[in-house]
């Protein structure tokens, strides 16, 4: 043991929510984690339970949960992440792929403090293919959690009901 309790915030870097830190880069790498997003596939229109911890709360608890989910471009999607006031969750979905360095790409985040609900709504641009979900415990004690995620169909059908065009509009 040393002298010196490296536990408290002072020694620890500073929570970016998705950017890389200067120091740890995009932090601990989470073997578990990793093997889920490729063992274990996500389908669209369900909902999943599981629990997360933080690492304050129990440093050798299951810290995220991943999964691989196929998204098709120009599709929309609802991810809804609920969970208990008590903890704080982030979420976010990365290409399968990394950048040129070798870092991942975050598409979409919902990385705000301490917000019982999180909701993803988007139509992807990316290209059709796999995508990997992760939710990381930020802070608590052992979270339940429910993710939701759902396709989205656009209903609403535009209708053309004056096509008429007086001037020249929509030009300075």
């Amino acid at each position: 043991t040393t002298a010196v309790n490296e536990s408290s915030s002072t020694f620890s870097p500073i929570l970016n929510r998705g950017a890389k830190d200067i120091r740890e880069g995009f932090g601990l790498l989470n073997i578990p984690a990793a093997l889920e997003s490729i063992l274990f596939e996500l389908s669209i229109d369900t909902e999943i339970s599981d629990s997360v911890v933080s690492i304050l709360g129990n440093s050798t608890g299951v810290h995220s949960f991943a999964r691989k989910i196929q998204l098709t471009q120009n599709e929309y999607y609802n991810f809804t992440l609920s969970f208990s006031p008590s903890a704080d969750l982030d979420f976010y979905i990365y290409k399968n792929t990394s950048n040129s360095y070798g870092d991942p790409i975050i598409i979409q985040q919902s990385s705000t403090s301490e917000i019982q609900n999180e909701s993803i709504v988007f139509g992807l641009r990316q290209d059709t293919g796999t995508y990997i979900v992760v939710i990381k415990a930020v802070s608590g004690i052992v979270t339940d959690f429910i993710l939701n995620v759902t396709h989205l169909s656009n209903v609403h059908v535009p209708t053309l009901t004056n096509h008429e065009v007086g001037g020249i509009q929509g030009f300075n």
